[in-house]
């Protein structure tokens, strides 16, 4: 049994497709679905409602809602279901997804074939047909941040040296280990999640599914990118358009990563450096926001 742990805020507009598409799902009836709710004011909790008591017309194995008293981020969310859910493997999805009808059956076929495969992703589609590059990544080393920023990846797509955060250089329909990928679908199996723990909860949102992948491969487990089926990932389906708090979210996401994990990598007056750097970018991004 694969427990599907959606997480839901503002997600109308988005949510029933995404839901359609689950139920077109090869392994539809392997499928225990968890609905958890982050105090939406647009309806969306009363239609999952809706939606859940009619789970004996559904294909899932069964359906469960969860409304949380406050709005304590995405981590926070998908750990409260992932506490409760009974899955042998785990499936984290956004809302604003399309999932292929063979994705989640090609996944878990090759994190079952291989155990050394600690989580896995597919192909991640924006709505323009173009790749989303945030599904396959290197981690965000000081070289690989400094090449995204400056623009450098942009301009060398195909270079390594340059281009090694968001792996320009690879097939997008190929497979093969990355280092971390996106959080809007990411399989993993229940004896991961018990070795490592949940999502760390000090990210809001943004970098928890970066985070997460950094402690799978401590374990010494493979991140794995399977490009050979494609699930469309709208973005945007919560919460709606950017604002200056997620993208307070997006930025604050860097500092504490690079505490995490870089404490130890760099001098400490090159982290303060790069603290600063952070909050300047977002002040950049954030008076271009009317």
């Amino acid at each position: 049994m694969i427990s599907v742990i959606l997480v839901t805020y503002q997600s109308m507009k988005v949510l029933p497709a995404c839901l359609e598409s689950l139920e077109r799902s090869s392994l539809n009836d392997e499928l225990d679905l968890w609905l958890v709710d982050n105090r939406s004011e647009d309806g969306t909790w009363d239609w999952v409602n809706d939606y859940a008591r009619q789970k004996s017309s559904k294909p899932f194995s069964d359906i469960h809602v969860l409304q949380l008293e406050n709005n304590n981020g995405f981590a926070y969310a998908n750990n409260r279901a992932l506490e409760l859910a009974k899955g042998d493997y785990f499936l984290l999805l956004n809302p604003d997804t399309i999932v292929g009808e063979k994705a989640i059956q090609i996944c878990l076929d090759n994190i079952t074939e291989d155990p050394a495969i600690g989580a896995i992703t597919c192909r991640l589609e924006l709505g323009t047909g173009e790749l989303d590059k945030a599904c396959r990544r290197s981690f965000p080393t000081l070289w690989n941040s400094f090449a995204y920023f400056s623009g450098l990846s942009k301009f060398f797509s195909r270079t390594p040296l340059f281009a090694s955060y968001q792996l320009t250089y690879l097939d997008e329909f190929g497979a093969y280990p990355v280092d971390t990928v996106s959080g809007a679908f990411l399989l993993f199996p229940r004896s991961v999640y018990q070795l490592i723990g949940g999502l760390d909860e000090d990210y809001f949102m943004y970098g928890e599914d970066i985070d997460f992948c950094y402690r799978i491969k401590q374990k010494g487990f493979a991140v794995w990118y399977e490009g050979s089926v494609t699930t469309i990932h709208l973005k945007g389906g919560n919460g709606g358009k950017k604002s200056k708090a997620s993208l307070r979210h997006f930025y604050d996401t860097m500092g504490i990563f690079f505490e995490k994990h870089y404490a130890d990598r760099y001098p400490r007056w090159l982290l303060a450096l790069i603290n600063r750097l952070i909050h300047f970018l977002y002040l950049v991004q954030k008076s271009q926001i009317e």
